[in-house]
């Protein structure tokens, strides 16, 4: 299920052709995010710490804007399904 909302809010979400895609852009940033920070970890063992910091600070200014964007996309998600929840609940008191 996607943050806090209902499975049915969950499933009237998700059959949003629109969605799709930017569930997708989500999970491909998060696993690229992932892949950095596996590779980091690894070869920080290897190094200084002022060469890991360098190297972390110089992918978080390359690709700030893609994690910036991302995050976007999720606040987007959790607002729309926010939305289709509440309007569930309204109808379902009407």
């Amino acid at each position: 299920m996607i943050g806090g909302g209902s499975a049915i809010a969950e499933d009237a979400v998700l059959g949003d052709q629109g969605v799709r895609p930017l569930l997708t852009f989500v999970s491909d940033v998060t696993t690229f995010e992932g892949m950095y920070y596996s590779v980091h970890d690894y070869c920080s063992q290897y190094t200084t710490k002022s060469v890991a910091d360098l190297s972390k600070n110089s992918w978080l200014n390359t690709n700030s804007s893609l994690l910036s964007a991302r995050d976007d996309a999720v606040n987007r998600l959790m607002t729309t399904v926010s939305q289709r929840e509440n309007g569930k609940d309204a109808s379902e008191k009407i």
